[in-house]
């Protein structure tokens, strides 16, 4: 792996990684386990345009959470959480880009992305910390707008 030059790029690196091992389990997935929607009904119910900005919005409030737990430390900066934190941002990034450009695989992304924003927004609700509210709320909005079902 070549050395990061700044902090977009690492951003980017660690998108590129994440998408990139989806992306490779994908049709695994697809044999093991068929989604409990058809495709044309997943559709419908996940990834709208609407969901792709909602995505956007959560990733800017999880990134400003993600601040705030850093900076105020002990139990806000325990590795599940801040993980729990980082997988919400790269996959909402993730799920607003492909559903951008209207990608083929949006349905099965925001599928996970509504999965990752729930159990985000539990990770900050545990924290029971009233400056994480904006947080939980977002993303549980982002979780309903991804995926209907």
């Amino acid at each position: 792996m070549a050395i990061v030059a700044s902090r977009n790029q690492a951003f980017f690196v660690n998108v590129t990684l994440v998408a990139g091992l989806l992306f490779s389990g994908a049709s695994a997935l697809a044999d093991d386990a068929k989604p409990a929607l058809s495709k044309k009904d997943a559709e419908a119910a996940c990834c709208t345009e609407a969901s792709g900005a909602m995505c956007g919005k959560c990733r800017e409030e999880c990134l400003k959470a993600l601040s705030y737990c850093l900076s105020k430390g002990g139990k806000h900066t325990s590795a599940a959480h801040i993980t729990t934190l980082l997988d919400c941002i790269d996959m909402c990034d993730i799920s607003s880009r492909l559903t951008g450009r209207n990608s083929e695989l949006s349905a099965r992304i925001c599928q996970i992305c509504a999965d990752v924003c729930n159990r985000c927004a539990k990770s900050c609700e545990d924290l029971n910390d009233p400056n994480l509210k904006a947080c939980v709320e977002m993303c549980k909005q982002c979780a309903q707008s991804c995926c209907t079902k």
